[in-house]
């Protein structure tokens, strides 16, 4: 069942990529947050630390975007349809880091 162009696994993970990294990143900023306020860090650290990864994790999507845009227009044959949904999914997860970047604003540590 394994074609020319990649396995079952290779493309539902091209798929999930977005939300991926997107939920990665939910988890090392709410945990830098939680653990490193109960560790006594300072705010400043880890406010920079959280920002660092907002920046890192929004690169990423939007490499993953470009990518997905870049296959999509490359693809001759075969479904077309798997890199539109990695490249929305990409989207919707980079307007999810976004979100939670304005909340890193709001709340105070």
């Amino acid at each position: 069942m394994v074609g020319r162009s990649g396995g079952f696994v290779r493309k539902l993970l091209f798929l999930l990529s977005g939300p991926l990294v997107w939920f990665i990143y939910f988890g090392v900023i709410y945990g830098a947050v939680g653990f490193g306020g109960a560790l006594g860090h300072a705010p400043a650290g880890i406010r920079f630390f959280t920002w660092g990864a907002t920046l890192a994790a929004s690169a990423a999507l939007i490499a993953i975007f470009r990518h997905a845009r870049a296959r999509r227009a490359s693809a001759k044959d075969g479904p077309r349809a798997i890199h539109e949904i990695a490249a929305s999914l990409a989207a919707l997860s980079l307007f999810a880091v976004l979100v939670e970047a304005l909340a890193l604003l709001i709340v105070p540590l």
